[in-house]
């Protein structure tokens, strides 16, 4: 799906994802269950599915050029590109609307969604400024870093011994959903002086 190319050597080296550490490029954010999302949440995510099901209807759509990627088409949708859709062959199989990533559970498991991340990180977080993380969304994410520094270590570019900590034991990382929320607490001790609660 992503073949190494000088382009995409370009844009990694100029996102720089590949030099931080897997819990400095997630941040101090939590990661919420299902059950943890309010009002809000639930419509923006029906909203992100319904922009994948329905496609742009009248928004501008442009093709979003991504070096060395095959097999996915993908385009910068609405007045300013803020929106990405992802089709293959013509089929909608994933989308970022409103910030928001959605990937059909026809295609699920086959990395689009940390594909969508890592086409926002090399378009400068251009689709995705995330507050907090599904479950499903953490996962991709981590992803997206994990993909980042294998291509910038395939392409010779160097990357800090601290970053290659959470993969040296092989492709699964050891950091979790249960890490990163104590480390969202942690940095909501810090910030407000008092222990931020992640539980319904």
């Amino acid at each position: 799906m992503l073949t190494l190319t000088p382009d995409l050597i370009e844009l990694l080296e100029g996102a720089g994802n590949h030099r931080k550490t897997l819990q400095a490029y997630l941040g101090p954010l939590p990661v919420l269950r299902r059950d943890q999302y309010g009002a809000a949440e639930l419509e923006a995510m029906s909203d992100a599915e319904l922009f994948v099901a329905r496609g742009p209807g009248p928004m501008a759509c442009r093709r979003l050029e991504v070096p060395g990627l095959t097999g996915i088409d993908a385009f910068a949708v609405g007045g300013g590109g803020q929106n990405l859709l992802l089709t293959e062959k013509g089929v909608r199989v994933g989308g970022i609307f409103q910030l928001l990533p959605f990937v059909p559970p026809a295609h699920r498991g086959r990395g689009l969604g940390a594909l969508m991340v890592l086409i926002s990180d090399l378009n400068g977080d251009r689709f995705l400024f995330p507050e907090s993380y599904s479950e499903e969304g953490f996962r991709a994410r981590c992803a997206a870093h994990r993909t980042q520094v294998r291509l910038a270590l395939e392409a010779g570019l160097p990357v800090p011994e601290g970053v290659l900590d959470p993969y040296r034991s092989g492709p699964e990382m050891s950091w979790t959903a249960e890490e990163q929320n104590r480390q969202a607490r942690l940095a909501g001790e810090g910030a407000t002086g008092q222990e931020i609660s992640l539980d319904p």
